[in-house]
């Protein structure tokens, strides 16, 4: 994270027979900056503080790998074990079932409920083009064909 700006520049995945594997992203559109608010900023400036505390009695040395989930050493997290952790979490909390790449649709729906423009959803989600972002959200579109009317019907009146 570098000037309130999240990076997507590697990805990590789970290779059946080698283990965790370090690739690139699915495109050049999905290498991306995404900003940050400065609530989002505080939080994973916090979260890095916790993770250099637990350096404290690990034999090893902590390492920096850059990433935001990491094991108490530093290592590079399983996904799949992240996932599990928050099933469960969720679970915990009596919400409704979430996976957690869910997240990323939910992000991108509320991104979306809240005016911001598609280019720009499109944009951090790392989308190839808008129309992949259209195509996959457009069930959030009906609602906002109202809010669309309701907004030129004010700028109407105030001319």
């Amino acid at each position: 994270m570098v000037n309130g700006r999240l990076s997507v520049v590697k990805t990590l995945q789970w290779v059946t027979g080698k283990g965790l594997a370090v690739g690139r992203p699915k495109t050049d559109k999905s290498h991306r900056a995404n900003a940050l608010s400065p609530d989002a900023v505080a939080l994973l400036h916090e979260l890095r503080g916790r993770q250099i505390g637990q350096q404290v009695g690990v034999a090893e040395a902590r390492q920096n790998t850059g990433y935001v989930f990491t094991q108490a050493d530093g290592r590079m997290a399983d996904p799949n074990a992240i996932s599990k952790d928050f099933a469960d979490v969720v679970k915990a909390s009596g919400l409704p079932h979430l996976a957690f790449h869910g997240l990323r649709h939910a992000h991108a729906t509320m991104l979306l409920e809240s005016g911001i423009n598609p280019k720009i959803v499109s944009e951090r989600l790392g989308h190839s083009t808008i129309a992949v972002t259209m195509d996959v959200y457009s069930h959030v579109l009906p609602g906002m064909q109202d809010a669309a009317a309701l907004a030129l019907d004010a700028e109407l009146s105030r001319k």
